[in-house]
């Protein structure tokens, strides 16, 4: 049965999803909930441990670092209307794809960062924007998808 196949992964193996399941060490995961109750920069500081525990490029742990604060901060200033809005923040290296994806949900209105670059991208003012423009020039991939009422963006960063 499937409960019984679950219940033998050796403890410190997580289900973690992207184009079908497979098995990450919890090592390799850094999850964390925010509400508006949480001090934003203890997660700031947390993501960048993550990155230096797992021994991620100097440059690309700072880029994790950057892309998590700059949309965090972003959703929390212009996002939070509500007591319960909140965003589920993932980051999961994975050394065998040579890759760092990170997903941050969270249930605010629509936004579409992704999109917001591509309509301005080409804008006279350059100061708008940078943190957006910064994360779309360096990612090797972006997506996302609204559902349910509930954005999901997806961010995936190549390790050197």
């Amino acid at each position: 049965s499937r409960a019984k196949r679950i219940s033998q992964i050796p403890q410190g193996i997580y289900f973690v999803v992207k184009s079908h399941f497979c098995l990450v060490d919890k090592s390799r995961i850094f999850d964390v909930t925010i509400n508006r109750d949480t001090k934003y920069s203890d997660i700031f500081t947390q993501v960048s441990d993550f990155c230096d525990e797992n021994k991620l490029p100097k440059r690309l742990g700072d880029f994790v670092s950057l892309a998590v604060e700059e949309l965090v901060t972003n959703i929390v200033e212009y996002g939070f209307k509500d007591k319960n809005n909140h965003i589920d923040l993932r980051i999961v290296t994975e050394e065998d794809e040579g890759l760092v994806r990170i997903r941050i949900r969270d249930n605010c209105f629509a936004f579409n960062p992704k999109e917001k670059y591509e309509l301005e991208q080409y804008s006279d003012d350059i100061s708008e924007n940078v943190g957006i423009r910064i994360i779309n020039k360096l990612a090797s991939r972006i997506e996302y998808v609204n559902v349910m009422s509930l954005n999901s963006l997806i961010i995936e960063m190549t390790i050197d």
